[in-house]
């Protein structure tokens, strides 16, 4: 290898170093380690008309194993884009992400014109289950211990669009994972990965000895040293250039794009080379700004050169870029080990998976917020030149031991650097310590969402790939930093990282390092929280106050991590007490003094999954002072934090309805959850309004269910008014039940829950005498039993939910007769997409009654089936209705979504398209290509058959009408302009007036309540 002098002599004193540590600590898994080593050497030339490199690759690979190889897997990651059934295109797909499935052909990437040889003899070349970028190479004779083999290829390389990371955006190019690279082959066997956005890699270590022919006006930022002497100078000469100009955040030029210039005839080869590295990446634009200076760093004598290329856009916040690589580098010397590599680059560049990405010596980072941001993403891709880089662990297996591990410490770098910061807005976070790991975790983990941090990253879901591989090791290390302290940890990390630089270290490797150099089982970290999804519960139950303070405490969860005890005692004095974990009860004695309160983890140290229970409070208990809050967030650790949000409503009846919710949801869910909304009608002259109740009964990690929920609420509003006594009339709806939400169905996106609910509906009618005479108001009541089997599929192509349900209701029809009904209903809606952001919308309705003691009747009370969901027909009072009953005027024509969907407000009094025996119903839209998304025009079409009942017998009766419509949110809002169908339907529309009176409009308000969402995102 054709080292530098000052690089030989350093890696030969690590690697030295490494040896005698490896020969003086016998570490678990180190008995039969070994690792391969691949050497390439690549000369490319790029065409930026047709957007491709064309050229030779050579591999020189040396099997330091004990085994004899008859093959060697290659990954031809660039075929990734080749199709739309590829491992990545899937996973894609699964991340809700449909722009590569949709995407043109034009911009689809592959690399072909392979040959793979060794010593002028074909090799055999096998596809194999991982798809088209993944190939065995079978060897023409067995490769043994100690062995070399020269592989030698070409190719040509044909540019995807930026979809992920390899790519071009016009003559800007990305060139990464770009090239044959081999599987690595270690004491676990083979490890071939088809590429993925969301999953990272795992190579071997090697040199590189590169050469791009290019135009010559491009600059390059790559990994290694380049070797050419003109292009140094070059550099140099831009980068002095560059120092001498400034941006401001007031030049319009930093927020667009800079135009191509046109490339030069000339061309020029640039030379680069790189050792002990496991990758090769290089970013070529002709627009590029440069800056240069150099950093020296703790353990190394020679300065490591830095290198900053960015574009006119963001440039404002750019020109610090020097400084955020200066001090990054020397940040994770300092706590982890020096620097090894002569040079250090960050290039601002396209990418669409993620603010940035990582490769030996470079990152490549996309567009930031501010200048602490780009601060905070240069630092964390610069920093994986020691989680990744040099400590090579299987990122796709285990993304947490890179990923995590490097995230706390930017964490601690920002935290250095700028103070501490949840990012959230102060009246959210309740001036708590909690930070965006710890909400990510608490949110998914208190709705048993979460997955093992140490799932391979295939098999996590998009939202947990971000959550176990970032956020939760990095909250486990914290938690860790906490109970040792910095140097403590500090220590033990710099053992890991001598111990293992340049090579490929496990969890076992990692876990066996810090438990020797910090002297503690450390099975709660990764056993507990790294590999599996076990929780920490920590409860204070009880102080007893006597000459010697006792404090009984229980973990509620299975792991028995550290903790941080807070007193406060009644002269205002404050300790703070790391305790070793445990798991079940314990009692702790504390100093002889009268305490006002105790506080577990105040600092937020801790992957604590419920706080609610983590405080007492003299004259309290473990109750809290209440707090006062506007909207909603994060919950006060000392108090019983209370939000209110002032809201103003509206119905016809009740008339404007000035109110305010009050409820104890914060962002993280809750065990009991409640909300209380009182509102005062000013033309009711009434108060009004709403309870609910919400408990979620804790599931284990191995439970059937991933959640139970018992659940409550009442509504009081008024829903018409007998006009002769300008009366308003009141309902009152009560519902009790629970649902069992199961876990996700294996290899499906299908999950099941079932619910169980009972209502009672008691409206006021008014009552009257034999001749007319109005008496006042009577009760009509209703009891109605509903059990619901659904099933949700959340699949961006073709998103689905089922639902079947059987319903019994005894009740109390217009005419004071006791009825009752057994039914069965089914409804199945969802979309096909067929491009990006346009879809074919489907629903499916069928309701049969089992029973009913009107069915042989004319008479269709509002519990029968109705093609239209009317304020009226809503008898179960499910939705809320500006005008429920209203019969003329805007109010009347908002429709909801139950049993039919007909897309019309056909008046009630027409009697059209109701049925006490069965009704099918199918209503379809699809959204127009040409049409921008924020004005969704959607044709639509709805048809039904139904039996309708006449004074000669029962009539099977068909009706449709279509017409256009405007949806938002999947439906819940919309607008309708009926404007064809069955003459039943149409000539009532045609008697209401105009087209404005035909008009209809959905507002599904109770679908839009938050506490309906507010569990379900997953995007975090």
């Amino acid at each position: 290898m054709n080292l530098p002098i000052f690089l030989k002599t350093t890696i030969s004193v690590y690697l030295n170093i490494c040896l005698l540590l490896v020969s003086t600590f016998p570490l678990l898994g180190q008995d039969n380690y070994f690792q391969q080593e691949a050497n390439f050497s690549i000369q490319v030339e790029l065409d930026d008309q047709l957007h491709q490199l064309r050229g030779q690759w050579s591999m020189d690979y040396h099997n330091n194993s004990p085994d004899t190889l008859t093959f060697i897997y290659l990954h031809l990651w660039p075929n990734a884009y080749q199709n739309r059934s590829t491992a990545f295109a899937q996973q894609e797909l699964a991340s809700g992400s449909v722009d590569f499935y949709f995407a043109p052909e034009e911009d689809l990437g592959f690399i072909d014109s392979l040959n793979f040889s060794s010593h002028n003899t074909s090799l055999t070349v096998l596809p194999t289950e991982l798809g088209p970028d993944v190939v065995k190479v079978v060897l023409n004779e067995p490769l043994p211990p100690k062995g070399d083999i020269r592989i030698e290829s070409p190719f040509r390389l044909q540019f995807p669009a930026s979809f992920s990371r390899l790519g071009h955006v016009g003559q800007s190019y990305q060139v990464t994972q770009w090239y044959p690279k081999p599987a690595v082959y270690d004491r676990d066997g083979w490890h071939p990965m088809a590429y993925l956005d969301y999953g990272e890699y795992y190579s071997e270590f090697g040199s590189y000895d590169v050469s791009l022919t290019l135009p010559a006006n491009y600059l390059v930022g790559a990994t290694g040293e380049l070797q050419t002497k003109e292009e140094q100078a070059w550099l140099l000469d831009r980068a002095r250039a560059t120092a001498q100009k400034s941006w401001s955040d007031n030049d319009p030029a930093v927020y667009t794009s800079p135009a191509f210039p046109a490339s030069m005839p000339e061309q020029k080869t640039l030379h680069y080379k790189a050792d002990w590295v496991h990758d090769f990446a290089w970013f070529a634009d002709k627009r590029f700004h440069v800056l240069h200076d150099s950093v020296t760093v703790i353990g190394k004598t020679q300065p490591i050169k830095v290198w900053s290329f960015f574009t006119d856009e963001q440039a404002h916040l750019w020109q610090n870029s020097l400084e955020y690589l200066k001090r990054s580098t020397a940040f994770y010397s300092q706590h982890i080990g020096p620097y090894p590599y002569p040079q250090v680059t960050a290039v601002q560049s396209a990418l669409s998976a993620g603010g940035g990405m990582e490769y030996p010596m470079i990152t490549v980072i996309g567009l930031a917020a501010d200048g602490r941001a780009l601060d905070n993403v240069i630092t964390h891709e610069v920093g994986h030149n020691w989680f990744y880089g040099i400590l090579a662990s299987n990122e796709r297996t285990h993304s947490w031991m890179d990923e995590g591990f490097n995230s706390y410490y930017d964490h601690r770098y920002d935290h250095q650097h700028y103070g501490s910061d949840t990012l959230l807005p102060k009246v959210m976070s309740g001036n708590t310590s909690t930070d965006l790991d710890e909400i990510g975790y608490r949110y998914y983990a208190c709705q048993r969402l979460t997955q093992a941090p140490d799932t391979p990253s295939e098999q996590l879901e998009f939202y947990n790939y971000w959550v176990g591989a970032y956020g939760t090791p990095a909250k486990a290390l914290h938690q860790l930093e906490g109970y040792w302290g910095k140097s403590r940890f500090d220590q033990a990390m710099q053992a890991y990282f001598r111990e293992w630089q340049f090579k490929h270290p496990g969890p076992q490797d990692v876990q066996a390092t810090l438990e020797r150099e910090g002297g503690d089982d450390l099975s709660w970290f990764f056993q507990g929280f790294m590999q599996s999804v076990e929780q920490q519960d920590y409860e204070l139950k009880k102080l007893d106050q006597g000459e010697q303070p006792q404090l009984n405490l229980t973990n509620k969860g299975n792991v028995a991590g550290p903790f941080a005890l807070q007193t406060i005692d009644s002269n205002g004095d404050t300790t703070l007490n790391w305790h070793p974990g445990f798991i079940g009860d314990k009692q702790i004695g504390l100093a002889n003094k009268k305490y006002d309160q105790l506080l577990i983890d105040p600092a937020h140290h801790s992957l604590e999954a419920y706080r609610q229970n983590n405080s007492w409070q003299k004259g309290w208990g473990k109750l809290a002072p209440p707090q006062l809050r506007l909207l909603t967030g994060i919950k006060s650790d000392t108090k019983s934090t209370l939000f209110a949000l002032p809201l103003l409503g509206y119905n016809k009846d009740d008339g404007v309805l000035p109110g305010v919710v009050l409820h104890n949801r914060g962002i993280i869910p809750q065990t009991i959850e409640w909300v209380a909304a009182p509102f005062y009608g000013f033309q009711s002259k009434t108060l009004n309004g709403m309870l609910g109740l919400q408990v979620r009964i804790k599931q284990a990690a191995n439970s059937t269910f991933r959640e139970i929920k018992l659940f409550s609420n009442l509504r009081s509003f008024h829903f018409a008014t007998y006009e002769p006594e300008d009366l308003p009339l009141s309902f009152q709806r009560g519902t009790a039940g629970f649902s069992l939400t199961f876990h996700e169905l294996p290899n499906s996106r299908w999950v099941p829950s079932l619910t169980t609910r009972g209502l009672y509906v008691n409206t006021e009618e008014p009552n009257f005498s034999t001749d007319g005479v109005f008496l006042g108001t009577q009760d009509q009541l209703q009891d109605i039993y509903e059990v619901s089997f659904e099933m949700d599929r959340d699949w961006v192509l073709s998103p689905a939910h089922l639902r079947l349900t059987y319903e019994h209701a005894n009740y109390t029809d217009d005419f004071s007769r006791d009825q009752m009904h057994n039914k069965l209903l089914f409804e199945g809606k969802g979309k096909f997409l067929y491009q990006a952001q346009k879809a074919f919308h489907w629903r499916l309705f069928a309701g049969f009654f089992l029973s009913n003691s009107l069915q042989t009747t004319t008479y269709t009370p509002a519990q029968a089936f109705s093609l239209f969901d009317r304020g009226t027909d809503d008898y179960r009072f499910d939705n809320a209705y500006l005008g429920r009953t209203a019969t003329d005027g805007i109010t009347s024509q908002q429709l909801g979504l139950r049993a039919g969907g007909f897309r019309a407000p056909v008046p009630t009094a027409f009697q059209v398209g109701r049925s006490n025996k069965r009704m099918i119903s199918v209503n379809t839209s699809i959204d127009l290509p040409f049409t921008p998304s924020w004005f969704p025009l959607r044709p639509y079409l709805d048809a039904g058959s139904y039996v309708a009942p006449t004074f000669n017998g029962d009539e099977n009766k068909f009706l449709w009408t279509g017409g256009l419509a405007i949806e938002w949110l999947d439906g819940k809002i919309g607008i309708y302009a009926p404007l064809f169908g069955s003459p039943e339907i149409i000539n009532p529309l045609k008697e209401q007036g105009g087209l404005g009176e035909r008009l209809a409009f959905r507002l599904l308000i109770t679908d839009l309540m938050p506490w309906k969402w507010a569990d379900g995102l997953r995007g975090w």
